[in-house]
């Protein structure tokens, strides 16, 4: 049996779309366990009407908020399948979501399909997030791969899939940890290892300013944005490295393995340079490790000195 753990607060507009995309499945032999938490709109009724006509679904109130992340850890600790997907309140699976991830998680630890973006009212952008986050399947080498996402994240969670074996390595999650399927996509790499397949399994809904940050550029656009994020999200962008750093010495209580601690050490001191504006020190490892910060096998000369320039000389 597959579970589907499920967060909800104030969901209501979109959660029905979601939730018929659940019952609709191919896969038929799962659980949907939802937890809300304490929504002020219609989001728990409509929860129990669910419940009332179909016998898969178990929701649970929390008689405090408890936050997305404790909320979700919730949900997650009250599945009892085999396997536990990640399911957000406002996206559309496609019928065969499960069945995809199922059959092709094999012996890892975690699976991630693609995702197709879509609007707020399910119309395609014309992007998936393959094209966004992730231009190759990750690599069969685990350390290598924990390399990689100590820079960044390309597991979207909604189109995520865990076994079973990887969850009492999960929790907690610590609070210092912003997002819970990079979590789980670094912890996966410190034991059985995860997988990537090209399919699409899910319409991920994009609110408001989310469009322009998924949105797939040309090369001129991405020279474009790239300066004008410097300029005006640059107190952004020391947020997002100071979250990585965070993030890195978080997952030092996980590793044992003297690679992979090394790895973090570098990921750790390269954004400490960058927040410290000692980017001189870091112009090595750009280089060496470019390919790993950017998730790229085949790097372009242009592109690669536009992001120089950008962390380098902009940033100055």
């Amino acid at each position: 049996m597959i579970s589907i753990a499920m967060a909800t607060y104030n969901g209501v507009r979109f959660l029905a779309e979601q939730i018929d995309s659940i019952i609709s499945q191919t896969y038929s032999d799962f659980e949907l366990i939802v937890c809300d938490d304490c929504s002020k709109d219609n989001t728990f009724a409509l929860l129990v009407e669910y419940q009332k006509k179909d016998s898969r679904i178990h929701v649970f109130e929390n008689e405090v908020n408890l936050g997305f992340k404790k909320n979700f850890e919730k949900a997650v600790g009250l599945c009892k399948g085999d396997f536990i997907a990640f399911c957000d309140q406002d996206d559309i699976w496609t019928e065969n979501h499960l069945e995809v991830l199922v059959k092709n998680i094999g012996n890892k630890d975690l699976i991630c399909g693609k995702a197709e973006l879509v609007d707020e009212n399910g119309i395609s952008l014309g992007v998936s997030t393959s094209e966004c986050f992730i231009p190759h399947a990750p690599s069969d080498d685990k350390s290598e791969v924990f390399e990689q996402l100590l820079y960044s994240n390309f597991v979207q969670g909604t189109a995520a899939m865990i076994s079973r074996n990887l969850v009492q390595y999960l929790f907690p999650i610590p609070d210092c940890v912003r997002f819970h399927d990079w979590w789980a996509a670094s912890i996966s790499c410190l034991h059985n290892g995860l997988t990537y397949v090209d399919e699409v399994v899910l319409k991920y809904r994009q609110h408001g300013t989310n469009v322009t940050t998924t949105k797939k550029y040309s090369p001129l656009e991405s020279i474009i944005t790239s300066v004008k994020r410097v300029f005006k999200k640059s107190d952004k962008l020391l947020n997002d490295y100071k979250d990585i750093v965070t993030y890195g010495n978080a997952l030092r209580d996980k590793v044992t393995d003297e690679n992979n601690m090394k790895a973090i050490n570098i990921s750790v001191k390269y954004y400490t340079n960058l927040i410290e504006n000692h980017r001189i020190r870091n112009i090595p490892t750009f280089f060496k490790n470019y390919k790993k910060i950017y998730w790229t096998r085949k790097p372009t000369f242009s592109m690669k000195i536009i992001r120089f320039i950008k962390i380098f000389i902009l940033h100055m």
